[in-house]
């Protein structure tokens, strides 16, 4: 340990050795551990450390990569890392230099040290300041780190935090012994490390004034401005402005006198103040930029005299009328020749109308604040456009939406002031012909995928920021939480980019978290109030002001509202009709109020939060009959669509199913919850007062629920939604089961209809349930539930539903290698779909007894029912059931080593799973296409094959195809002679199918593992794996075909004489057995082996 270890972390990460860089270093995850035990100067658990580098991996294998890591460090930087089994750490005799530990050491002294400073502490705090060359570890990437990256970024704010204290303190003292160019100096520096901060700006501009330098400084106001605008959309602050005016007014009076010689060209002045009743707000303008060039082209083109900002309460209308009218008050001011300023030459005014109750009152205030004086007989309003007549002027009238009934007045303005521009902030447009609407939206909002330089960049999340920084100066940005940046992307989502609540949302980050906003927000509206005193009362809560908006609804308006505001998802015209009697023209009527919106596909939504305003005005009884009304149109609807599904029209209606889903979900919700009878009707006797109208209405709802079930089950199916399914319809089950009712439960002795109906759709429910648990490889599960439901199918009499419940039995069982359980199940399924003529629905069923026979090596047979299945999907154009059949063809032909005729059918379901976009069939494609590129050497586009169907099953949590792409992958490895790479994936397929009981899928790993164990080390355990597979009834083709060949093999070699005993183990094992043996270290000695397995 003689070399000096050297670690320059401020503005990179630079390590060297005795004044070399340590090159061999190259590790990222082994560089950023290095820097974390220097910086950290301590030892650290290596459970810590993993916690730290690894968050993401299993234990064991992040464990793995510690050691690697450390074995990489201990090569580059020898015995100066100290490790135990437990701990790890540098020695604490290890000469290392870190640059960020003195930079830190200074900070004692910069808090403690007395004014004036001493020459011993400048010269501290100065080395210390010049050791900060840039952002901590800038430029080290360290991925799959959060725990690593979150300490990183927090270091990092601290470092930059002190750094510009050390240069603010530094630019102090020079200043204030007279040292301006040190000054100017430090300033400098400063804003390279926070640019945006324009105390320093100001300060700078001052220094440079100060020394002679008034160009410099109003040039350096002008890098202020365009760097505010274009990272923040900000102004300067007032302090900047008027610093800068002081300076640029100072520096031609004395060109003016001549003091200064030379010809100076400056920048333009500032915009001016724009005349008004209110003050300008306090707080700069953010984002909008696009908006705002649309409004200066709309304001500059002769042809647009009257520009009405349409948006609901919240929307920013006022503060966006404000800033382009500010901007052209500054255009104005500066060049009053040029561009759309020559319309307004004569000014731009601004007049809040929200207050002024009456047209004559906005008239008297518009007098007052154009200087006009009243004199004469005339009409106020006469004499006011008389005197108007001549000027050219740009009048904001702000916040007219209870003056629109007389709105047509301002028709006589425009006529009788031909130099008049109008430019009307309203949540209603005023609807007269000589009108421009410009809509009013959010924010835009981020994604939930959004990364932080995305965010950065949003300006819903950048307004939340700076606002909550106005009342929190702790709150940091980036937010180094992975919890709290997650919360605010979820509050700029929920609010939609609604301005107003989101200040006031961010006001509440004095005292809460964003996750507790989030929260807040979620369980009640009224979280979002404030209380600044210089704030309209109408802003200071988002009831206030949709309370001001409710009030200027009509009571025909109100009441369409009432009726479509339960819809989440919002509505189609068509529906509208149905359910509120609502014409296209009272539809646009209340878009025109801001209460809707249309899309361009003809959708009409609702601002979330105003939905949820309005949906506390009704009561009860009102939700119950508007969910009433919603259920009987959507029955019908779901009708007619059904017939649809599993046809040509498929895409389409998935599509439409789509759309509309969050409305059918809340519509379900509520049929259940409002069903009188689910807490208390088991019993005929309990029902005797409230038979007859009850009845009929208890089986209308029944009958609502299983439309809507078959439609939502049949969503999340083709959506490869599945585990949002069955927690879905699990928690239905489950509320139903906690009322008492179950498949389970015994029928009264004389049931009525409306019990058996129930009990018809509570099985329906359990079968549905089962059908999604399919998907998700949950076999034993789906057993139990399909025989719970089948006897009281049969009982209601519903053969449909019994052979369909038969058929997804019968799927279950063949994967759990229940083959001959399996025909008898999907054969009498089959039989209940011919005996009632049902064909259509029998392709599930031939499908399954084609995929039962193929397994079995039955390949004739096999394709004799995906013909049949075939030939159902072409007959009805379904490009699903198609793609689906001629993949399965493909495998049959496979199966029977035919892989370059299997490899078109594959291409072909591939193309087609492409067109029809189901995830599941694409992911069964690629892992076919992997098979066949195995079988046919290659192995290359076999890998990829795998990997990509792998992706596709771990996203949905497709469990079974899982197993069956890291076998088929585990394969494709061991052809290629990579025996010891393919084991792990053949122990994962292991672990996968053991747990969902898939017995074919877990032979085949089974064989895997035997087979690439079997060409090194052909012990009894291996030898006797082989046997068992080869042996198994439910082994599938390929798998037995191969351990065969391998144990003849191994008969014919040096090994034969181990197979007697292994064939003795072999008989011994069962599935359960041969698993554990498989997870022993089967090369070991072959007695222990025998001894295990017996």
């Amino acid at each position: 340990m003689t070399g000096r270890l050297e670690l320059h972390v401020l503005g990179g990460c630079q390590i060297a050795d005795a004044g070399e860089a340590l090159a061999e270093l190259t590790l990222n995850k082994a560089r950023a551990l290095l820097v974390y035990l220097a910086v950290t100067n301590r030892q650290h658990s290596r459970s810590h450390l993993i916690d730290l580098l690894w968050t993401d991996l299993p234990e064991s294998d992040a464990r793995r990569n510690l050691r690697v890591v450390l074995t990489k460090l201990r090569q580059a930087i020898g015995p100066r890392l100290e490790t135990t089994r437990t701990h790890v750490a540098l020695a604490a005799d290890a000469l290392h230099r870190v640059d960020v530990t003195a930079f830190v050491a200074a900070e004692s002294l910069l808090l403690t040290a007395a004014e004036p400073w001493t020459d011993s502490t400048v010269n501290t705090i100065a080395v210390a300041f010049a050791l900060y060359q840039g952002d901590f570890l800038a430029g080290l990437e360290v991925p799959h780190a959060p725990g690593f990256e979150e300490w990183m970024l927090l270091e990092r704010e601290r470092y930059r935090q002190l750094a510009f204290q050390y240069g603010e303190r530094l630019a102090h003292h020079y200043e204030g012994v007279n040292e301006e160019h040190n000054a100017i100096d430090l300033c400098r520096r400063l804003l390279a490390i926070e640019p945006w901060q324009e105390t320093i700006h100001r300060r700078l501009m001052t220094l440079l004034a100060r020394t002679g330098q008034p160009t410099a400084a109003l040039q350096q106001y002008e890098q202020c401005r365009r760097l505010l605008a274009d990272e923040l959309a900000v102004e300067p602050e007032g302090a900047t402005k008027a610093l800068y005016e002081r300076i640029r007014q100072d520096a031609v009076g004395e060109s003016t006198q001549g003091v200064q010689q030379a010809t100076v060209r400056l920048p333009a002045p500032p915009p001016g103040p724009l005349r008004s009743l209110i003050s300008l707000p306090t707080t700069p303008f953010f984002g909008r930029a696009k908006e705002l060039a649309q409004l200066a082209d709309l304001l500059a083109d002769p042809a647009c005299r009257l520009l009405t900002l349409v948006g609901p309460g919240g929307i920013g209308k006022t503060r966006l009328a404000q800033e382009v009218a500010q901007q052209f008050a500054g255009e104005a001011a500066l060049q009053p020749l040029s561009g759309g300023s020559r319309r307004f030459s004569d000014g731009i005014f601004f007049i809040a109308a929200t207050s002024l109750p009456t047209f004559d009152e906005l008239i008297s205030v518009a007098a007052t604040t154009l200087s006009i004086a009243f004199a004469g007989q005339d009409a106020l309003e006469t004499q006011l456009l008389n005197q108007l007549a001549a000027r050219r002027i740009l009048l904001v009238f702000d916040n007219f939406e209870h003056l629109v009934p007389v709105a047509d007045r301002i028709q006589r303005w425009l006529q009788e002031v031909p130099g008049l521009t109008l430019l009307v902030t309203s949540r209603e447009r005023l609807n007269l012909s000589a009108e421009w609407l410009f809509p009013v939206h959010g924010l835009p909002v981020p994604l939930p995928t959004d990364d932080e330089d995305a965010l950065t960049h949003n300006d819903a999340v950048q307004l939340f920021v700076r606002r909550a920084q106005r009342v929190n100066l702790g709150f940091a940005w980036p937010i180094a939480s992975t919890a709290e940046r997650t919360a605010l992307v979820a509050i700029c989502r929920l609010l939609e980019g609604l301005p107003l609540a989101l200040e006031l949302a961010a006001a509440w980050t004095r005292t809460h978290s964003c996750v507790e906003i989030l929260l807040e927000i979620r369980a009640n509206l009224d979280f979002l109030a404030g209380d600044l005193r210089d704030v309209p009362a109408r802003h200071r809560s988002l009831r206030a002001a949709f309370d001001h908006s409710w009030r200027l609804l009509e009571h025909a308006d109100a009441l369409m509202v009432q009726r479509l505001v339960l819809l989440p998802a919002g509505f189609r015209a068509t529906f509208s009709r149905q359910v509120a009697q609502a014409t296209p023209a009272a539809l646009m009527r209340l878009v025109d109020k801001s209460f809707l919106q249309r899309s361009p596909g003809g959708r009409y939504t609702m601002h979330e939060l105003l939905r949820q305003y309005v949906v506390q005005q009704l009561n009860a009884e009102e939700a119950d009959e508007i969910f009433l009304r919603y259920a009987r149109a959507y029955g019908p609807w779901m009708q007619s669509l059904r017939a649809s599904c599993e046809s040509a029209e498929e895409p389409e209606t998935l599509e439409t199913v789509s759309t509309e889903f969050e409305n059918l979900r809340v519509v379900w919700q509520w049929l259940l919850a409002s069903y009188p009878t689910w807490n208390s009707t088991l019993h005929t006797v309990q029902r005797a007062s409230v038979r007859g109208v009850q009845d009929g209405e208890d089986e209308e709802r029944i009958g609502a629920l299983q439309i809507f079930l078959s439609m939502i089950s049949y969503f999340y199916l083709r959506r490869s939604r599945y585990r949002e399914g069955v927690a879905f319809l699990a928690a239905t089950i489950t509320g139903l089961e906690a009322c008492g009712w179950s498949t389970r439960q015994r029928l009264s002795t004389a049931p009525d209809a409306v019990e058996l109906k129930s009990r018809w759709f509570l099985a329906q429910l359990s079968v549905a349930l089962a059908d999604i648990r399919f998907h998700l490889s949950e076999f034993p599960d789906v057993v139990r539930v399909i025989e719970e439901s089948l006897p009281t199918l049969r009982i209601c009499g519903k053969p449909a539903d019994e052979a369909n419940a038969l058929t997804i039995l019968g799927k279950a069982q063949i994967r759990m290698g229940r083959y001959g359980e399996a025909e008898q199940t999907l054969q009498q399924s089959l039989t209940l779909y011919q005996t009632n003529g049902q064909r259509k629905a029998s392709a599930a069923t031939l499908n399954a007894l084609g995929i039962l026979y193929s397994n079995q090596g039955h390949f004739a047979k096999a394709a004799t029912y995906y013909e049949a299945y075939l030939a159902i999907g072409r007959d009805h154009g379904y490009q699903r059931g198609i793609a689906n059949a001629l993949n399965n063809l493909g495998t049959n032909y496979a199966r029977n080593g035919e892989h370059e005729r299997a490899l078109p059918f594959y291409r072909e379901t591939y193309e087609m799973a492409q067109i029809v976009g189901e995830e599941l069939m694409l992911a069964v494609a690629l892992s076919n296409l992997g098979s066949a590129a195995r079988a046919l050497g290659r192995f290359a586009d076999a890998q990829q094959h795998y990997a990509e169907s792998l992706a596709h099953c771990r996203a949905m949590g497709e469990q079974r195809w899982t197993a069956a792409g890291l076998n088929g992958l585990g394969f494709t490895l061991l052809d290629s002679g990579d025996a010891a790479t393919a084991v792990p994936h053949f122990r994962e397929a292991l672990t996968i199918a053991e747990s969902i009981n898939s017995t074919p899928d877990l032979l085949d790993a089974l064989a895997g593992i035997a087979l690439a164990l079997a060409a090194s080390a052909p012990t009894v355990a291996v030898v006797a794996l082989l046997t068992f597979v080869a042996n198994h009834a439910v082994t599938q083709a390929l798998s037995r075909q191969r351990c065969s060949i391998a144990v003849q093999t191994i008969c014919t070699a040096a090994a034969a004489a181990i197979y007697p005993e292994a064939l003795a183990l072999a008989e011994r094992l069962d599935v359960t057995a041969a698993v554990a043996l498989a997870r022993t270290d089967v090369s070991a000695d072959s007695n222990y082996l025998v001894t295990k397995g017996k």
